[in-house]
């Protein structure tokens, strides 16, 4: 059997990364060894711990049960950046966002919610422009009704929640993901 030459080795290599029987990397260790240090971050530095202390402490101890399977890095800031809507906070952030992440409430939003009404449109925004106007009554978002449209946000599932997290929660449904196409049904 002869030697390849170079360029048909290098051609070899290259093709035989591309075959579907290429290892999948299972980041899910990884994330939730992270998510152990994130939440015991919180625990520690966070200064309104205290007053969602049973909110995270629960997100903490549901994490493991509730991430899928991770297998790419923008997969695995998606899974933690779920674990820290369980503090419904505009400024927890990792200050990083890939094309998966959500859109930062309220700097990401094009409009925002008070219940099921609009308070508030970006000037120039997407929904601007789709004619989105103050008072317009939203009745869902993305095709689900504003209900299960919160549901999406809150974190952790099952869990009660105050009026504070629920109108967090509808505001970070109404801005919704990167990756996504937004939009909104509404009555005037």
């Amino acid at each position: 059997m002869g030697r390849l030459k170079p360029k048909h080795l290098l051609a070899a290599l290259l093709v035989s990364g591309c075959t579907p029987d290429a290892p999948v990397t299972d980041l899910s260790q990884e994330t939730l060894a992270d998510a152990a240090e994130l939440c015991e971050l919180v625990r520690t530095d966070y200064a309104y711990y205290p007053d969602r202390q049973e909110n995270w402490e629960a997100a903490c101890a549901g994490f493991a049960g509730m991430l899928g399977p991770v297998t790419t890095k923008p997969e695995q800031l998606r899974a933690l950046e779920t674990l820290v809507d369980a503090l419904y906070d505009p400024h927890a952030t990792f200050g990083t966002h890939s094309g998966m992440s959500p859109r930062v409430v309220p700097s990401g939003s094009d409009y925002w919610l008070e219940g099921d009404r609009v308070t508030a449109v970006r000037p120039g925004s997407a929904a601007a422009r789709a004619g989105l106007v103050v008072g317009d009554q939203i009745v869902a978002i993305n095709g689900r009704p504003l209900a299960d449209a919160i549901v999406t946000r809150l974190h952790p599932k099952n869990a009660s929640s105050s009026e504070t997290q629920k109108a967090w929660a509808l505001n970070a449904a109404a801005a919704g993901y990167r990756d996504e196409p937004r939009s909104v049904t509404i009555s005037r």
